[in-house]
């Protein structure tokens, strides 16, 4: 962690090793659990964002077993495509997506991760003991806005391939 308490940069690696990149983020949130020893077996996954990258990673991690338990998008089209291609609930409400979900991904653009996770917080999505990512690699965790006020861990987390 830094000196503001955020989680340093991870980075997702080939996708053929995403069961690994996901572990390693899994293995930090146990690090931090302050000492007691926490188990996230098979976390549920949210989505806020259908776009390449969030579809992408949803797909990966559903393919490798993990439970999508939400996605979101402000497109509804691409929200659903993905929600039907991964069998889990698509919803209109970011916050809704994910109060239940373990890990929670904000694969937006860029420009919109802080209004969008201030949006989530004011709404009470956020709770201890999540984690909060976005896939950014040129902003830090602290555009998660409201997510540590909320309890949550706060990550930047982002492919090493460009998706635009």
């Amino acid at each position: 962690m830094d000196r503001d308490g955020y989680l340093k940069t991870a980075y997702l690696c080939p996708p053929e090793r995403a069961r690994g990149a996901f572990i390693f983020l899994v293995l930090i949130y146990c690090g931090l659990s302050g000492g007691k020893e926490q188990r996230m077996n098979n976390p549920s996954i949210a989505v806020v964002g259908a776009g390449k990258v969030g579809s992408a990673l949803a797909i990966l991690l559903h393919n490798q077993g993990y439970t999508v338990s939400g996605v979101t998008s402000r497109t509804p089209d691409s929200a659903r495509n993905l929600a039907d291609r991964l069998n889990c609930p698509v919803f209109a409400n970011c916050a809704y997506a994910v109060q239940t979900a373990d890990l929670v991904f904000i694969t937006t653009p860029d420009r919109e991760i802080g209004q969008v996770s201030a949006g989530i917080a004011s709404e009470g999505g956020y709770r201890p003991g999540q984690i909060v990512a976005h896939t950014s690699g040129a902003h830090p965790a602290a555009q998660l806005l409201g997510a540590t006020e909320a309890g949550a861990k706060v990550l930047s987390f982002h492919p090493l391939q460009s998706f635009a």
